[in-house]
Protein backbone atom coordinates (compact mmCIF):
# COMPACT_ATOMS: atom_id res chain seq x y z
CA UNK A 1 0.00 0.00 0.00
CA UNK A 2 2.85 2.57 0.95
CA UNK A 3 4.84 1.49 -2.12
CA UNK A 4 1.91 2.31 -4.42
CA UNK A 5 1.03 5.62 -2.31
CA UNK A 6 4.77 6.60 -3.53
CA UNK A 7 4.20 5.77 -6.53
CA UNK A 8 1.43 8.03 -7.20
CA UNK A 9 2.93 10.50 -5.54
CA UNK A 10 6.34 10.50 -7.86
CA UNK A 11 4.11 10.15 -10.89
CA UNK A 12 2.02 12.82 -10.05
CA UNK A 13 5.16 15.04 -9.71
CA UNK A 14 6.70 13.72 -12.97
CA UNK A 15 3.41 14.83 -14.75
CA UNK A 16 3.85 18.61 -16.11
CA UNK A 17 2.05 20.50 -18.87
CA UNK A 18 1.80 19.50 -22.32
CA UNK A 19 5.48 19.59 -24.14
CA UNK A 20 7.30 21.01 -21.05
CA UNK A 21 5.58 24.51 -20.73
CA UNK A 22 5.26 26.10 -17.63
CA UNK A 23 2.36 26.69 -16.06
CA UNK A 24 3.41 30.26 -15.07
CA UNK A 25 4.13 31.31 -18.81
CA UNK A 26 0.57 30.71 -20.17
CA UNK A 27 -2.20 33.29 -20.80
CA UNK A 28 -5.86 33.34 -20.91
CA UNK A 29 -7.59 32.82 -23.58
CA UNK A 30 -7.04 35.85 -26.22
CA UNK A 31 -10.11 37.65 -28.22
CA UNK A 32 -9.38 37.83 -31.52
CA UNK A 33 -8.82 41.91 -32.41
CA UNK A 34 -7.52 42.35 -29.02
CA UNK A 35 -3.64 43.25 -28.34
CA UNK A 36 -2.63 40.86 -25.71
CA UNK A 37 1.07 40.94 -24.42
CA UNK A 38 2.94 37.38 -24.47
CA UNK A 39 5.90 36.85 -22.73
CA UNK A 40 9.23 35.04 -24.15
CA UNK A 41 8.67 31.38 -23.33
CA UNK A 42 4.95 31.87 -23.01
CA UNK A 43 1.82 30.54 -25.08
CA UNK A 44 -1.44 32.01 -25.94
CA UNK A 45 -4.87 30.17 -26.67
CA UNK A 46 -6.70 31.89 -29.37
CA UNK A 47 -10.92 32.21 -28.92
CA UNK A 48 -12.62 31.14 -31.68
CA UNK A 49 -9.67 29.24 -33.56
CA UNK A 50 -8.45 26.04 -33.62
CA UNK A 51 -4.71 26.79 -32.74
CA UNK A 52 -1.95 28.40 -29.95
CA UNK A 53 1.00 31.01 -30.44
CA UNK A 54 3.56 30.44 -28.63
CA UNK A 55 6.52 32.77 -28.18
CA UNK A 56 10.07 31.19 -28.92
CA UNK A 57 12.60 33.95 -28.47
CA UNK A 58 14.03 36.76 -30.36
CA UNK A 59 16.90 35.36 -32.55
CA UNK A 60 17.63 38.82 -33.48
CA UNK A 61 17.33 42.29 -31.86
CA UNK A 62 19.70 45.09 -33.29
CA UNK A 63 17.23 48.14 -32.07
CA UNK A 64 19.55 51.25 -31.41
CA UNK A 65 19.97 50.71 -27.27
CA UNK A 66 18.87 53.21 -24.62
CA UNK A 67 20.90 56.01 -24.31
CA UNK A 68 22.50 55.42 -27.81
CA UNK A 69 22.44 57.75 -30.82
CA UNK A 70 22.44 55.48 -34.17
CA UNK A 71 21.78 55.58 -37.92
CA UNK A 72 19.33 53.54 -38.44
CA UNK A 73 16.28 52.24 -35.78
CA UNK A 74 17.32 48.46 -36.37
CA UNK A 75 15.30 45.53 -36.45
CA UNK A 76 14.15 43.16 -33.80
CA UNK A 77 13.02 39.83 -35.16
CA UNK A 78 10.89 37.16 -33.27
CA UNK A 79 9.77 33.69 -33.78
CA UNK A 80 6.94 32.15 -32.68
CA UNK A 81 5.42 28.88 -33.29
CA UNK A 82 1.50 28.42 -34.50
CA UNK A 83 0.40 25.22 -32.71
CA UNK A 84 -2.25 23.89 -34.60
CA UNK A 85 -2.55 20.30 -36.10
CA UNK A 86 0.86 20.37 -36.73
CA UNK A 87 3.32 23.36 -35.88
CA UNK A 88 4.58 25.98 -37.73
CA UNK A 89 7.32 28.49 -37.25
CA UNK A 90 6.81 32.13 -38.27
CA UNK A 91 8.96 34.95 -37.69
CA UNK A 92 8.02 38.43 -37.26
CA UNK A 93 9.70 42.07 -36.95
CA UNK A 94 9.81 45.61 -35.13
CA UNK A 95 10.46 47.23 -38.46
CA UNK A 96 8.31 48.28 -40.98
CA UNK A 97 11.26 47.01 -43.59
CA UNK A 98 10.45 43.59 -42.75
CA UNK A 99 7.22 41.50 -42.35
CA UNK A 100 5.28 42.74 -39.02
CA UNK A 101 2.30 40.80 -39.97
CA UNK A 102 1.40 37.37 -41.47
CA UNK A 103 -1.14 35.38 -42.84
CA UNK A 104 -2.37 32.01 -40.96
CA UNK A 105 -5.43 30.19 -42.33
CA UNK A 106 -7.65 33.27 -42.39
CA UNK A 107 -6.34 35.43 -39.86
CA UNK A 108 -3.94 37.83 -39.96
CA UNK A 109 -0.88 37.63 -36.96
CA UNK A 110 0.49 41.51 -36.04
CA UNK A 111 3.55 41.81 -34.68
CA UNK A 112 2.78 45.19 -32.29
CA UNK A 113 5.84 45.88 -30.37
CA UNK A 114 8.62 44.00 -28.33
CA UNK A 115 9.22 45.21 -25.02
CA UNK A 116 12.19 46.17 -23.50
CA UNK A 117 13.60 48.19 -25.87
CA UNK A 118 17.51 46.88 -25.30
CA UNK A 119 20.08 47.73 -22.94
CA UNK A 120 23.33 48.64 -24.06
CA UNK A 121 24.61 46.58 -21.12
CA UNK A 122 21.98 44.28 -20.25
CA UNK A 123 22.72 40.17 -22.13
CA UNK A 124 18.97 38.78 -22.86
CA UNK A 125 16.59 41.14 -21.30
CA UNK A 126 12.87 39.17 -20.55
CA UNK A 127 11.22 39.94 -23.66
CA UNK A 128 7.15 40.14 -23.61
CA UNK A 129 5.76 40.61 -27.28
CA UNK A 130 2.32 42.98 -28.11
CA UNK A 131 0.47 40.39 -30.57
CA UNK A 132 -2.86 41.03 -32.74
CA UNK A 133 -4.93 38.00 -34.22
CA UNK A 134 -7.48 39.41 -36.34
CA UNK A 135 -9.88 37.99 -39.09
CA UNK A 136 -8.48 38.33 -42.47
Amino acid sequence: MRLAFVAVVVLAGCAGSPRGTPEAARAPPIKLGQEFTLPKGGEAKVEGTHFTLIFDGVPEDSRCAEGTTCVWEGNARISLTVRDLHDERMELNTSARFAQKLDFEGYVIELRSLEPVRSASAQSPPYAATLLVSPK
